[in-house]
Order: structure tokens, then C-alpha cells, then sequence
């Protein structure tokens, strides 16, 4: 046996067209998962399924398997250097587990970081391929409860920074949507470009002042800017300002803030046989609950069934 160290990666479950569906809405079909037959999602050379679900103080604590059903590799003896095809039905696959924990009332998604496994925007398809009521869903990066409590106590905003780290076809925000940023992000498109940076602050000079950005023209980029699309990834955001009556500028790197933390636990180390399912989903449960209240405080969601 080996002992397996996992990254554990911390959502918000949002859905893509905020104009047309609230977190309410998403709340309310997340809920009605509990009785839930999930059904295979079929896709190009592989298979999702969700094989092992449990249920605990309200959260939603799974499994979902990664099948590779196509461009297997073949064995190869470490001696001989011979290669051997696996022996393999035409059913069946190699098989990677990713596991999650999902809270339904606060729109929380924890999951594992898995190599060739299941990803939060793989998962998120998913639900929404079984399930009539979701809608298109997105996960939200959340950063670390600390760090975004000091950007919401800012009480001057002097410069905004996002760099994307691709631009293709200007979709990082909702299709229609005429903000300032959305159109300079669509001018980038057929430019062939691989790197745009967005920035606005205030001049030197009034930072002497009461001079600031809005805040809440911020806090909605911000807000924007954390949720991961098809297309394009945010690589770096930055925002500086003033926290109360200090006087010292304050920079926070929310993407580099973003809530991580680890589960360790035993597999084999060569042929797997199990993935000590239960074992992870304890671990789990156990670090959700370490980060819970936190959470539900900061972003400002009710503790309630």
C-alpha cells in the first residue's frame, strides 16, 4: 500500500446566465439530486458516472468516474521491452475516480484535483446532463474567507489588474453582455493574441485624496472574473487599496488566495483494486466542515436546512 496525498479545490456552484437563474434556482435542483439515478454521459473516447453516492447532514458526498474508452496504451514487460495490448471487452475502460462533496443549500463544491480524472467544470456538465431542472452551471473559484474579507473592508479601491492567460472569441463574460471589459475583450479576438491585461487605477496623485474606484463596479468584476469559462482562464487579478483608516496600500493576489486544502490516504501502489471511497469521503466531509462557517459568513450564506 502507498499512501496518496490529493489537492482539494473549493467552488461555488453558479449558474452561467445570472440574468435568467439565481443561486435559489440551482439551490432547489441540487436538493432534488438526493433520490437521483444518475445515468452515463457519454463523450468523445470517454464515459462520466457518478458510481457511489452518499448522503450526510444534507451534503452530497460522490464518486464520478472517468472512463477512458479510447487511445488506451498497451503494457510494456520492464525486461523484455515487449509491448502487449490490454485485455479489455469492448465495455470496458480505464477507470480514474475523482471525489466530491457538494452542499447544496450554500452552493459549495469541493473536489478532488485528479490527474485524468473528472474536472469541477467536467462535474458541473454533468449534473446538468442528468438532471431537467439545472441550468448551465459554472464553478466559482472562492478565495481563502481572510483574504476576501480584506477586499470587502477596503474602503479605497486605487487600481483594478485581470490578465488572461488565453483570448479566443471574447467569451469570458455572458453572450450580449456590453460592459467595458466585455467589448475590449472581444476586440482582442482574431488578433492572435495569448495574453490581454485589463487595468484601471487611480492617478498617484489622488491617492492623497478621497479618490477611489467604485466599489462596486469592482466587486462585480471581481465577481466576474473568478468564475472559470470554455474558452479563457483568468491568470493573475489584482486589487489595491486602503482597508479602513490605515494608511498603507494594500495589494491582494485574490488568485493566488484561492481555498485549497489536501486529504492523504492509502492505495495501492501498483495494480488498484479500490479507491478507499469511503475513506476519502471522510476526509472529505472532515475538511469541508474545518472551512464551513467561515465560508457561509464570508459569502454571506444562511445556515439553514
Amino acid at each position: 500500500m502507498a499512501i496518496k496525498r490529493t489537492t482539494l479545490n473549493f467552488f461555488q456552484i453558479v449558474p452561467k446566465d445570472t440574468d435568467r437563474y439565481s443561486l435559489d434556482t440551482i439551490r432547489i435542483s441540487l436538493k432534488d439530486l438526493k433520490d437521483k439515478h444518475f445515468q452515463p454521459m457519454h463523450q468523445t473516447g470517454k464515459i462520466s458516472i457518478i458510481r457511489e453516492v452518499a448522503w450526510r447532514d444534507n451534503c452530497m458526498l460522490g464518486a464520478i468516474f472517468n472512463i477512458q474508452m479510447s487511445n488506451i496504451p498497451p503494457s510494456m514487460n520492464s525486461q523484455t521491452l515487449e509491448l502487449q495490448g490490454l485485455s479489455l471487452g469492448d465495455w470496458d475502460g480505464l477507470a480514474t475516480a475523482t471525489c466530491f462533496l457538494i452542499e447544496p443549500q450554500a452552493n459549495i463544491l469541493v473536489i478532488e484535483a485528479i490527474t485524468g480524472g473528472v474536472t469541477e467544470k467536467g462535474l458541473c456538465t454533468y449534473l446538468k446532463f442528468n438532471s431537467s431542472t439545472l441550468p448551465k452551471l459554472e464553478p466559482a473559484i472562492i478565495i481563502n474567507p481572510g483574504q476576501i474579507q480584506q477586499f470587502y473592508q477596503m474602503t479605497s479601491l486605487y487600481q483594478f489588474e485581470a490578465r488572461l492567460a488565453q483570448v479566443n472569441d471574447g467569451s469570458l463574460f455572458s453572450d450580449g453582455d456590453n460592459t467595458p471589459i466585455s467589448q475590449i475583450i472581444a476586440s482582442a479576438d482574431q488578433t492572435n493574441t495569448d495574453k490581454l491585461t485589463y487595468k484601471i487605477e487611480i492617478n498617484p496623485e489622488n491617492k492623497k485624496t478621497d479618490k477611489s474606484l467604485n466599489k462596486s463596479k469592482i466587486s462585480n468584476f471581481v465577481d466576474r472574473f473568478l468564475r472559470y469559462k470554455e474558452t479563457n482562464e483568468v491568470e493573475s487579478l489584482k486589487v489595491s487599496g486602503r482597508i479602513g483608516d490605515d494608511s498603507k496600500i494594500t495589494t491582494l493576489e485574490l488568485i493566488k488566495e484561492r481555498l485549497h486544502d489536501s486529504i492523504e490516504y492509502e492505495i495501492e501502489d501498483r495494480l488498484i483494486q479500490s479507491y478507499n471511497l469511503q475513506e476519502r469521503f471522510n476526509q472529505i466531509e472532515e475538511r469541508y466542515a474545518h472551512h464551513r462557517l467561515s465560508l457561509l459568513r464570508t459569502y454571506k450564506i444562511a445556515d439553514q436546512d
